[in-house]
């Protein structure tokens, strides 16, 4: 069933990049490594991953899934490079090298120690003592998210999607092979899970006779449109399973609002009391914007960006109704989300009147995580001190926020204003507040900018 020619090609590529992994990993201490070198790590494993799971080897792909697993925590601070971590993943590498020298031979192969040790590394329980089967058991179809990936997408405010790909309609009859859609879905976002079914799982009329049927999971901030046109597939074998709207804490769902800026304004205000309500804060919301519509693809990056900066603001910026008598303001917050167009830009601040950043810490929790040097830190500019909040990975608290999530999460926002061809600032007095700034330019927003969204995730990849 596996097509030798597409069997060797992927083993082939792979064994290349298990050479740059293993002479990445041991050029690491217990140090946290650059973060050019794990996003190197990470590219990697996904690549490898997506390859063997389009060939349906699932011995490879769950030992490089859970290796990635770990690198991504490494790659989200949300856990230190520790010896005994270290040793794990070279294992897992050496490990996937000899599962590589004869890939056919690896079904019931038990690759549990090496998993173990990668899950043990990182403080986790060990496989035999969870009540999850062992790896090596082929996905389940319909694939569904798991709970970790829908908190993945949360955290990153990104859809999850359910694409079905057949063989001869969509790869083998338009001359490209598994691994160049592979390619694609990388370059798209984040392929989760690969299964594979004999016959023709999506009902399509024209599915004549077995075909086989790939399901992938993928995590993106692309719309369903842009994934079609990419990936080229009809658009009813693309499902969206979870969307912003699902995920943001009740953002609301874009399908429902018409692409009007001032609609977008008022209902980030109205998402914004209830989300005040949950944290026992007074706010009161002021919107104000011209009449303009959006494009869809405008529309959601825009959204995406206000919904962190409007969740920010509460979490991070209001002060409780204490700290704010304490500091002699009113009890009431206020946060205005404010837009103004002229012939060539659109500006939207969002302002909040609450305790403003505290620069000494920012530049603290920089340091720590290699974000800046010492001699930069004591040379910086209040400005280039609250541009550091928008650095991937940066955050300026240790504790969870069911409502924020890990972190400020403001690259998003960047992200997103890129996505759009504009610029985010942002600036703050401590004690008085904090504002937020967009500056997208008219040009860009009304189209589907497929484009420009895709030259963007060429450079963040």
């Amino acid at each position: 069933m596996i097509d030798p020619a597409l069997l060797a090609n992927t083993t082939r590529h792979a064994l290349g990049l298990v050479d740059e992994l293993e002479n990445v990993l041991r050029g690491w201490s217990n140090e946290q490594p650059l973060r050019s070198e794990i996003d190197h790590v990470f590219r990697a494993l996904h690549t490898i991953k997506g390859g063997f799971g389009f060939v349906g080897l699932t011995t490879i792909t769950n030992l490089v899934h859970a290796t990635e697993e770990a690198v991504v925590e490494i790659r989200d601070h949300l856990i230190p490079l520790t010896p005994p971590l270290l040793r794990a993943l070279l294992g897992s590498v050496t490990s996937l090298r000899s599962l590589l020298a004869d890939p056919l031979m690896t079904d019931g192969v038990d690759v549990s120690d090496d998993i173990n040790a990668l899950l043990t590394s990182r403080g986790l329980e060990p496989l035999a003592e969870q009540d999850d089967d062992l790896p090596g058991s082929a996905p389940e179809l319909p694939l569904e998210p798991s709970a970790s990936q829908l908190q993945q997408a949360k955290r990153n405010a990104q859809y999850i999607y359910r694409l079905t790909i057949f063989s001869h309609q969509d790869i083998e009859n338009q001359g490209r092979s598994p691994l160049d859609i592979n390619d694609l879905l990388v370059l798209m976002g984040d392929p989760l899970v690969i299964g594979i079914d004999i016959d023709c799982i999506g009902g399509l009329d024209d599915c004549l006779g077995p075909d086989l049927a790939y399901q992938v999971l993928l995590m993106t901030d692309a719309t369903l449109k842009e994934i079609a046109d990419v990936v080229v597939l009809p658009m009813e074998q693309i499902e969206r399973l979870i969307g912003r709207d699902s995920i943001s804490d009740g953002t609301p769902d874009l399908h429902r609002l018409p692409l009007e800026l001032r609609y977008l304004l008022d209902a980030m205000a109205a998402v914004g009391g209830d989300l005040a309500k949950r944290l026992n804060k007074r706010v009161r919301f002021t919107t104000k914007a011209p009449s303009m519509v959006l494009g869809e693809h405008q529309f959601q990056e825009i959204q995406a960006a206000l919904a962190h900066l409007l969740r920010n603001a509460l979490d991070h910026g209001i002060e409780s109704l204490e700290r704010r008598r304490e500091a002699n303001k009113a009890g009431t917050a206020h946060i205005s989300i404010e837009a103004v167009k002229d012939s060539q830009e659109l500006r939207i601040r969002l302002h909040d009147d609450g305790a403003g950043l505290d620069h000494g810490r920012i530049l603290a929790r920089a340091l720590t995580k290699g974000l800046i040097n010492e001699k930069d830190a004591r040379e910086a500019t209040a400005a280039t001190i609250q541009d550091l909040v928008f650095t991937p990975g940066f955050s300026s608290r240790e504790e969870t926020s069911d409502l924020s999530g890990r972190g400020m999460g403001m690259d998003v926002v960047r992200n997103a204003a890129d996505l759009c061809g504009g610029t985010v600032s942002i600036s703050s007095e401590q004690g008085q507040g904090t504002t937020a700034e967009l500056v997208l330019p008219l040009a860009k927003l009304t189209g589907t900018l497929l484009s420009p969204a895709l030259t963007a995730r060429r450079k963040r990849t």
